[in-house]
């Protein structure tokens, strides 16, 4: 055993000494072995250390990798969530609208959200704003030799929207929105890509048969281990495009 590994040990001997005297008795006589081990082989004429006394050590060392994993601390922290808890984060939506919760609005009540929580970022018309990422325009474009991935031009289903709206947004607070004000801005953003008008009506209803632009540029995932789920089902198969 190298210098600074024995160096190690005894530290480790010393704490343990504090958490489990046992464990620390255990410790101080692997170190006594790694001692044997450096004499021996500080000797050619003892072949025999060369082989037996590694295997030794390295057995030892398994032999306690049990009784220091089992040493951890509990700290006490954290619980079970209740249901209640459970039940509010449990707001994923499919691509068929599964999973949609009560609540409506339109590209008219959501335009002013809009403007204070979200074009900082993503610009007053979707064009993306001091690195922001865009969110509207490049319909048409991603077959083109500068493609502009945006959620009007590639995202395949406009439920996505509102999932995505309602989960991470706004960044610098995600989950404030009430629902009707998360309609309101998905609503907005179809009307900024030209897939709605500013009056219509969104909600769990409308807004699964909304067909976005690149609805058909996605396939199934062909690998033989991916398992097509039965209909209705949250976690889709996964697709690519």
């Amino acid at each position: 055993m190298p210098k600074a590994r024995a160096e190690l040990l005894t530290f480790q001997i010393f704490a343990c000494r504090i958490v489990s005297p046992r464990l620390a008795g255990a410790l101080q006589w692997l170190l006594q072995l790694s001692k044997l081990q450096r004499r021996a082989l500080a000797r050619p004429a003892v072949k025999l250390s060369l082989v037996v006394l590694p295997s030794v050590f390295i057995g030892i060392h398994l032999w306690l990798a049990p009784a220091l994993l089992a040493q951890s601390p509990k700290f006490g922290l954290g619980r079970i969530p209740t249901p209640d808890e459970i039940k509010a984060q449990d707001i994923s939506v499919a691509p068929d609208g599964t999973g949609l919760p009560p609540g409506s609005g339109t590209a008219a009540l959501g335009r002013e959200i809009y403007t204070n929580r979200c074009a900082r970022c993503h610009g007053d018309k979707g064009e993306g704003k001091d690195g922001g990422v865009p969110i509207a325009g490049g319909i048409g474009t991603l077959k083109s030799p500068k493609p502009l991935r945006t959620v009007g031009s590639y995202w395949p289903h406009a439920t996505t929207i509102f999932d995505y709206i309602n989960r991470a947004m706004p960044f610098n607070n995600p989950g404030m929105l009430s629902h009707d004000q998360v309609y309101s801005v998905t609503a907005y953003v179809l009307y900024l890509n030209g897939l709605a008008a500013e009056t219509d009506t969104i909600d769990a209803r409308t807004l699964p048969k909304i067909k976005m632009p690149n609805r058909d540029g996605f396939v199934k995932d062909p690998r033989p281990d991916v398992a097509t789920p039965k209909k209705g089902n949250i976690d889709h198969a996964p697709t690519h495009h």
